[in-house]
């Protein structure tokens, strides 16, 4: 066996590199040297050509080992994608088409060019509304005499109930005084049964009275029972009913999405019972300048928040109510859906009763109210510490908290105008009363908050 020199065959096998040939793919080793290799051992061939490793070569040829180029150094650089910009879109439409259904011409509450707010009607239909209002009455009127029949059959059946359990002790007491005097025992009245006979005829006949006064107990109550269920059924079945009127009424009026200007009105047809109109408003920038209802132009400041606050007055839910009584110039009690509830009028605080004015205002309120037939539109705001519903009140298409302080009546309450979304419509109509000289605003009153405020001090001390 030949003797193998280790640092001369690493000579030989790093001078014999192997190549990769383009695209052919294969190896090439010069033979002198592969023969060299051998001569010395096979195993150290091998363990060499392992080690050294291979290199690739641009070249088709393998006689061009000069050329050759590792595989990791001709990797290309890839150049990152540019990002593309993107473009961003306003989620508001340019113009919007809606369609109303109306009973008369008169029923479209909009004319062409003209400007709309968010949440302003643009068509009503007041006979559909007052039919809506009469059933909803009728209904109110059904639930108010299902609540009384069961007040006075509850009443009823709770006499019932305390005359059978009244009976009920009665034989129990009868039958146990009787058992605690009678002359002859269970076992003498068995033997002799001729001589208890009374007795016995005694037992038997207060055993059966206690009986029918017990089944009389029971009876009262699956009585009420069955009552209660029937008047809880019909009772859901009329507010339910008064709920759908509700959504109709609710739906009766079309108010305006987006903010933007009538750019047309056009006729599509009409039935026997409606006519149908589309109504195509071109949308206004959000951050444009809108214009008051005098036609002034509003500042800057304004044109940036009422459209927050005017969103917000047209997302909340509409609620009819019926009105029961008037307290003051800012708070009422309604029914809705069967129930009572006392409403604070939000933005505004109108005087007490005992202020000067305080019945003057309570007074205009009525009358407002009366002349929409009792029948207001509520968005509730905010509830306050005493647990009453805030809420803006509206009646026969207008905002009652305008009404009352443009009429000098009510003060528009600084302290909680962060719950009023119309606040810049309340504030425009107290300046229109200070300037006029009307109400409150004629004279040396106090507001009604520093009243309070007096008044509590008294009080205290």
């Amino acid at each position: 066996m030949a003797v193998i020199d280790f640092w001369k065959f690493w000579e030989i096998f790093t001078a014999s590199r192997c190549y990769i040939t383009g695209d052919a793919h294969w190896l090439t080793f010069p033979l002198v040297k592969i023969s060299q290799a051998f001569a010395c051992g096979k195993g150290a061939c091998i363990a060499l050509i392992l080690l050294t490793g291979c290199s690739q070569t641009s070249s088709h040829s393998p006689s061009q080992p000069a050329s050759a180029v590792p595989v990791a150094e001709q990797r290309i650089a890839q150049t990152p994608p540019s990002p593309t910009p993107t473009k961003t879109t306003s989620s508001e439409p340019k113009t919007i088409k809606i369609k109303v259904t109306l009973d008369s011409p008169t029923d479209l509450k909009v004319t062409p060019l003209q400007r709309v707010k968010v949440g302003q009607i643009l068509s009503d239909r007041p006979s559909r509304h007052q039919t809506l209002n009469q059933q909803r009455q009728f209904l109110e009127l059904r639930l108010d005499r299902l609540q009384q029949q069961r007040r006075y059959s509850l009443a009823t059946t709770r006499l019932d109930i305390g005359q059978a359990q009244l009976e009920t002790r009665l034989a129990r007491a009868n039958l146990a005084q009787f058992y605690a005097s009678r002359r002859w025992t269970n076992y003498a009245s068995k033997k002799f049964p001729a001589l208890a006979g009374e007795e016995l005829t005694r037992e038997q006949w207060l055993r059966s009275h206690l009986f029918t006064a017990q089944a009389n107990l029971k009876s009262a109550y699956t009585a009420v029972q069955v009552a209660q269920q029937k008047d809880f059924l019909e009772e859901r079945q009329i507010r339910n009913q008064i709920a759908s009127i509700d959504r109709q009424i609710a739906s009766t009026g079309v108010r305006s999405p987006y903010a933007g200007t009538v750019k047309k009105i056009k006729w599509l047809g009409q039935s026997d019972t409606e006519l149908i109109a589309e109504v195509t408003i071109t949308v206004s920038n959000r951050l444009e300048e809108e214009t008051n209802a005098d036609g002034t132009e509003a500042n800057k400041t304004t044109s940036i928040q009422n459209p927050k606050s005017k969103l917000r007055q047209a997302q909340l839910p509409i609620q009819n109510s019926l009105v029961l009584s008037v307290h003051d110039g800012d708070t009422i009690k309604v029914k809705q859906e069967g129930r009572t509830y006392r409403i604070r009028f939000a933005c505004i605080d109108a005087p007490e009763l005992s202020q000067a004015l305080g019945e003057e205002s309570r007074n205009h309120l009525r009358s407002l109210i009366k002349s929409a037939g009792s029948q207001v539109q509520l968005q509730i705001v905010d509830t306050d510490r005493y647990g009453r519903r805030v809420a803006l009140v509206y009646a026969g298409g207008k905002l009652l908290q305008v009404e009352q302080v443009k009429s000098g009546l009510a003060y528009v309450y600084a302290k909680y105008l962060n719950n009023c979304p119309p606040a810049e419509e309340v504030k425009r109509a107290e300046s229109v009363a200070k300037q006029q000289r009307l109400g409150v605003w004629s004279g040396n009153s106090a507001p009604p908050w520093e009243f309070r405020h007096r008044q509590r001090s008294l009080k205290s001390s």
